[in-house]
């Protein structure tokens, strides 16, 4: 399985420049380099944009994939560079820079997250547990068989 970047997008349309920011993408679960194609293009020369193959399976537990990563992406990390991750790839980018910074190895000038909560703190769907508990939301308008609102259903009186 390879985790290290992918080489599969297509090279800047212009050449790396003196100051090049490397940028390594983590992709959504489900997802590949591909989601970065057209990131090459459209931030120019100016950005080495770095989309990074993250594996779906074959690992016991996710600190081993980081471990991984970390492993087989520290030779292109001793320089300047910026980690972004969407979805999946924000939290696997987040450990990453944990793992680092627990190794005493260079950090990403910039962590840049997208499309998942900060990993901090709790998960909102935690505090939506307690709404049967309290009588409030849904749970009190099935209970006194009402539908909840959607798209395609209406609020009966």
């Amino acid at each position: 399985m390879n985790v290290v970047p992918s080489t599969d997008a297509p090279p800047s349309p212009v050449g790396a420049a003196v100051n090049t920011v490397r940028l390594f993408g983590f992709h959504h679960a489900g997802g590949g380099p591909s989601a970065f194609a057209g990131w090459r293009y459209a931030l120019g020369g100016a950005v080495d944009v770095v989309p990074v193959v993250v594996p779906g399976g074959g690992h016991h537990d996710f600190a081993s994939l980081v471990e991984r990563l970390a492993d087989e992406l520290a030779p292109r990390l001793d320089e300047p560079h910026v980690f972004y991750g969407h979805s999946m790839g924000a939290l696997v980018a987040y450990r990453l820079t944990r793992l680092r910074e627990g190794r005493g190895q260079r950090l990403p000038d910039r962590l840049l997250l997208g499309a998942f909560a900060a990993p901090h703190l709790a998960h909102p769907i935690s505090r939506a547990r307690n709404l049967a508990a309290v009588g409030g939301g849904p749970a009190r308008r099935l209970a006194r068989g009402r539908r909840p609102p959607g798209r395609h259903a209406r609020e009966t009186p």
